[in-house]
């Protein structure tokens, strides 16, 4: 796959990726120690307001087959400041910082900047910003207990959603799995480890300048 087509596979499902893992930071609590996934995701981190973690990333076409396979690190401060930094299998960078958004390709010389808020009209990031309750955007099912990890189901009620079904799994420390089933059936499965809670962020974490030569694309 060349680094083209895999950008922009990239920019598609990790802007689903980033706004449904902060879907999360806006929910009211934590949850306890044995408590289903329903419980701990309408709890979940009432005083968390930032995350930083490592994540691997695998993406499955309708057919069931790999056809992306990327890590890297993330850090999520609420509300609507993002760093997705790739590092395999090539060097990928996507920063919010509460207004503007930006998706930089090393190996392209190429960034596109769009507004924040543009992002957030055609995806399920407008919960960052309102104070929308998660059951009346989403029907919401406990899945129980596999292997550890306590999973809920998210589907959305509106038809005119980005995705069709969302399924987190926790754990007693934070989030630990999130699987997105998009409406061409692709799914996009992300695993969390070394999660900080509420880990001191430098601001210019969520800052970024273009780098001197590169093609700067504005949507």
């Amino acid at each position: 796959m060349s680094p083209g087509s895999l950008n922009n596979s990239l920019k598609r499902y990790l802007q689903l990726a980033l706004v449904l893992l902060s879907l999360c930071l806006i929910a009211p609590s934590w949850g306890q120690s044995g408590a289903d996934g329903t419980a701990r995701l309408e709890r979940f981190f009432k005083d968390v307001h930032t995350l930083r973690a490592h994540f691997e990333q695998q993406v499955y076409n309708a057919q069931s087959e790999l056809v992306q396979n990327a890590s890297g690190q993330v850090v999520i401060q609420r509300p609507g400041h993002f760093r997705w930094d790739y590092a395999k299998p090539y060097h990928q960078l996507i920063v919010a910082d509460g207004k503007t958004l930006w998706v930089y390709d090393a190996d392209l010389s190429q960034v596109t900047v769009k507004p924040l808020a543009t992002l957030l009209k055609d995806t399920p990031a407008l919960l960052l910003s309102s104070d929308a309750s998660l059951k009346d955007t989403f029907r919401i099912k406990d899945l129980g207990t596999k292997e550890g990890l306590a999973w809920v189901e998210l589907l959305p009620k509106t038809k005119a959603s980005s995705f069709k079904q969302l399924r987190l799994a926790f754990d007693d420390k934070g989030p630990r799995m999130m699987e997105l089933t998009d409406n061409f059936d692709q799914v996009t499965q992300l695993s969390f480890d070394h999660l900080a809670l509420n880990p001191s962020v430098d601001p210019q974490v969520f800052r970024f300048e273009p780098p001197p030569g590169v093609d700067v694309i504005k949507e």
